[in-house]
């Protein structure tokens, strides 16, 4: 799809065209939020929250002897 776009646009890609408005201060500031928003899932992979658990599902036990001998 992008070739087509290409063909009709040269030089022309959706994301850098989305940067250029994310860094043009003559722009609405919030256009250029929701253009850094958009490109972000483009360069950044989105972050899920995952569980930490101990054995058997229960709370994670933490040890630390050293620290305590440090003090």
């Amino acid at each position: 799809m992008l070739d087509e776009i290409q063909q009709q646009f040269p030089d022309y890609h959706p994301v850098i065209a989305m940067a250029k408005i994310a860094n043009d201060g003559n722009v609405d500031l919030q256009m250029r939020f929701y253009a850094h928003k958009e490109i972000a899932h483009y360069v950044e992979p989105k972050r899920k929250a995952i569980e930490v658990t101990g054995g058997g599902g229960g709370p994670v036990q933490i040890i630390a002897s050293a620290l305590d001998e440090a003090l």
